[in-house]
């Protein structure tokens, strides 16, 4: 599951007592929107790690050095850790949290949940808002990229994803996405006006 620019834009917006846990949650949370770092890594940022508008570091899980380039949104929240104004939570912590921001900020949209138990195939459907979790924030990051513009090796190489069979796991282009993109490399007029 990820969340699209405007879910994204909903939590970024959401009226929030200054340092208080959601607060801190929602930092953490959209640095790994804005980066596509994992939870292990992002808890362990330290200063040697920010060099001027880019983090570099050697990831907990695979052992890779990623060097990511900072969005204007993401160098004052890894200032912030960086001064110890955002608290590492655990990611169970970070989670539960998570579920409270997406639920607050009305992060509703119906989804469907399909699991196979035994060969049989069990579906549900639940607000997004209740499937919220750290791991959401990485696959934002990818699906965003893409969504933008950046080239699929590009994006492997900032989250250090070494194959395409593990990353396009990541990867969520929307409906709209694909009539929008569709439509403007076709120049289809109505199409361009439905995806908007």
């Amino acid at each position: 599951m990820t969340l699209t620019a405007e879910e994204v834009e909903t939590l970024e917006a959401l009226p929030l007592p200054e340092n208080g846990y959601l607060d801190n949650a929602r930092a953490l949370f959209l640095l790994s929107c804005y980066t596509g770092l994992r939870y292990s890594d992002l808890v362990s940022i330290r200063p040697e790690h920010l060099r001027g508008q880019t983090l570099r570091l050697t990831t907990q899980k695979t052992r890779e050095t990623v060097t990511i380039p900072l969005q204007a949104r993401a160098l004052p929240i890894v200032r912030r850790m960086i001064a110890g104004e955002i608290r590492a939570v655990s990611n169970q912590k970070l989670n539960d949290y998570l579920k409270e921001l997406g639920e607050r900020a009305g992060i509703t949209e119906q989804i469907e949940v399909i699991r196979y138990r035994g060969g049989n195939r069990e579906s549900t459907t639940l607000p997004k808002w209740q499937k919220l979790g750290c791991h959401t924030g990485r696959r934002t990051f990818v699906t965003l990229s893409l969504e933008r513009g950046l080239r699929p090796e590009l994006v492997m190489k900032i989250t250090g994803h070494r194959d395409w069979k593990s990353f396009k796991r990541y990867v969520n282009i929307t409906e709209q996405t694909v009539e929008r993109e569709f439509a403007r490399v076709y120049a289809m007029p109505s199409l361009l006006k439905i995806a908007q």
